[in-house]
């Protein structure tokens, strides 16, 4: 949940979205955003429709899919809903391949998280996506693509 949690609501001018099986509603209280109770195999059976956004974030949650082919299943309906994607992890995993459908352009590490971000595959540029990570003590990193 903390990845979409803004210092200051009032610099957004858009509407964050919550995705979580267990978590959702703890996401919707603590974030006042919005959140749709649904695992990844309910959007793969396609239970669940998602709207249209500008990039989806996805935190510590891929490699609870089961195989190679539900992953590449996922990717394909994520790839309807954005042409940008942003995935979180502690170790680099799953590997997101061009044939799932996504391109990786770009990747950094802050502290003990590694952020790729992946272009749906022939949508054309990457466009520009700001990650700012915070730390209390520390400052703030900027990564601008």
């Amino acid at each position: 949940g903390d990845v979409v949690l803004p210092r200051d609501k009032k610099e957004m001018n858009t509407q964050i979205i919550g995705l979580d099986p267990f978590l959702s509603e703890q996401y919707a209280k603590e974030t006042s955003c919005p959140s749709i109770k649904c695992g990844f195999e309910e959007l793969v059976a396609g239970d669940v429709v998602l709207p249209r956004c500008c990039v989806i974030f996805c935190s510590y949650a891929l490699h609870l899919c089961e195989s190679k082919e539900e992953l590449a299943k996922l990717m394909n309906v994520l790839s309807q809903c954005s042409s940008h994607l942003v995935v979180l992890s502690p170790h680099g995993l799953p590997h997101i391949s061009q044939d799932m459908g996504w391109s990786r352009e770009w990747d950094f590490k802050y502290a003990n998280v590694k952020v790729h971000y992946y272009q749906a595959a022939g949508r054309g540029t990457a466009g520009s996506v700001r990650v700012k990570a915070h730390e209390a003590d520390r400052g703030q990193t900027d990564a601008a693509h």
